[in-house]
């Protein structure tokens, strides 16, 4: 028993810090039903008149000079959620066509060009062929002095370029149901390229083309798609979350009125989903806004991506060897054609083309003609939580100890020396009032001998009103 009541009193050590870790306060969100607090998302279920060309040019500058392109959903507390949802938006896939172009750069014929002093200016073909679409139908142009079987002067050709590999066809023109980069049917092909030169490949002097070599080429391709969405805000910090893109399929629509329209509409979609002649401003379009099918596609424009660097590599005269004349150690521009071309070449186009997609995408999620999803908005609230197993200690140490006093009642009642203790006063007193000599109770043994044979009750005393034990 006194083992049992030991180690109840070293768990008792323990028991105010289990107790202060009962009750917790944390801060969860709680959802409001409060209607006046809206969330909302933007949707996107066709491509229509909702986003103004000066926007829509202006996305495409975004695209190559910016990186953020998240959509910002209305949250008025800081902390909402929303149900995954569907969005149309225009997606990007590029591929690098290094391994599958060809490569053309003969040496232009200068016999007829040449003029009386042996000066002559020869410009001729030097183009990167893809398997499809256009070429990058660049140049090379050599200028200089031929005297006896040698030359000197320079040569100029491309570098680097971007340019239109394909347009949007319609099902009448050459290059209909054509896939590049893995879409059929895109909005728009790009291809970019980049060539150098090597002066150790040069084996004749007079035909300095053998010098440019062809680096490498990236073909992308824009097409509509639509995606899952997952948006959520914590905090007032946006996450969102997009599935793989769905490129869907582009295919001809023959009216009612006997009419053909280009229309766009995603895989799951059905072939013959009715399309509905719908007035949207002072445009109208056909479209079926729940299955996100549409006409009248807006091609996306090459007009920003495409330009040119040209570049010059000078002939030594003295040595008869084509060198960096104009400048040690490589090539010398020439020209560039603006300040987004010289960023689409030094981040390369398959940087930029996703970013231009997802900057455009954003345009149109931020137009006139989206779908605001609602969600559940939420604040932060402090409440009161029960931490349950905190709980095991002080229940523990309250049911040991009944257990050790019921315990020791029951192994001590056959026991008379913890009862002893209060016989001296009940029998002697404790003032001269109450004191009582007898003797027969002298003696602790005496006094549990008479005790033993006693039945006594409390009563109040005659004399000062007092309650006193009195034998019955």
């Amino acid at each position: 028993m006194a083992s049992l009541g030991s180690m109840i009193l070293i768990f008792m050590l323990a028991f105010d810090p289990f107790v202060q870790q009962i009750l917790s306060y944390p801060s969860e969100s709680i959802m409001l039903a409060n209607n006046s607090l809206a969330a909302a998302a933007p949707q996107l279920r066709y491509f229509g008149t909702g986003v103004s060309d000066t926007d829509w040019t202006s996305a495409y500058y975004l695209g190559i000079w910016s990186t953020d392109f998240n959509i910002t959903p209305s949250c008025p507390s800081g902390n909402c959620t929303w149900p995954n949802y569907r969005s149309l938006g225009i997606c990007s896939h590029c591929s690098d066509m290094t391994s599958s172009a060809k490569f053309h750069c003969p040496m232009p014929s200068y016999n007829d060009t040449r003029d009386d002093d042996g000066y002559f200016v020869a410009e001729g073909k030097c183009e990167v062929i893809l398997p499809q679409g256009r070429s990058s139908n660049t140049t090379v142009a050599v200028e200089a002095l031929y005297v006896n079987e040698s030359f000197v002067g320079e040569i100029l050709f491309t570098t680097h370029k971007v340019w239109e590999v394909s347009p949007l066809h319609s099902a009448e023109s050459v290059g209909w149901n054509e896939s590049f980069s893995n879409i059929k049917n895109p909005l728009l092909v790009l291809g970019q390229i980049s060539l150098g030169f090597d002066s150790g490949r040069i084996k004749n002097a007079s035909n300095p083309t053998e010098g440019v070599i062809f680096k490498n080429a990236t073909q992308c391709a824009f097409s509509y798609c639509i995606q899952e969405y997952n948006v959520s805000v914590t905090n007032g910090k946006v996450a969102i979350e997009k599935s793989s893109p769905d490129l869907g399929k582009t295919y001809e629509y023959t009216s009612i009125y006997n009419t053909t329209e280009t229309c766009w509409r995603p895989s799951h979609s059905p072939s013959d989903t009715v399309l509905k002649y719908t007035m949207l401003g002072d445009d109208a379009l056909y479209l079926n806004a729940t299955e996100f099918v549409f006409c009248g596609n807006r091609g996306i424009e090459s007009l920003p991506f495409i330009g040119s660097t040209t570049m010059s590599w000078s002939m030594d005269s003295g040595s008869s060897t084509w060198t960096s004349g104009l400048a040690s150690g490589g090539l010398v521009p020439v020209a560039s054609s603006n300040e987004n071309f010289d960023r689409i070449s030094e981040l390369g186009l398959g940087v930029v083309a996703p970013r231009v997609a997802e900057s455009l995408t954003k345009t149109n999620l931020q137009g006139s003609n989206i779908t605001n999803i609602p969600g559940m908005v939420y604040t932060n609230e402090l409440i009161v939580r029960v931490q349950w197993p905190w709980m095991i200690l002080p229940t523990l140490l309250v049911v040991l100890g009944i257990m050790f006093f019921a315990y020791t009642m029951y192994a001590s009642r056959q026991k008379i020396f913890w009862k002893s203790s209060m016989l001296a006063l009940l029998f002697h007193g404790l003032d001269d009032e109450t004191n009582v000599n007898r003797d027969e109770c002298t003696t602790v043994s005496m006094m549990e001998k008479l005790a033993e044979g006693m039945h006594v009750q409390l009563q109040a005393s005659q004399s000062d009103g007092r309650v006193m034990l009195r034998g019955t």
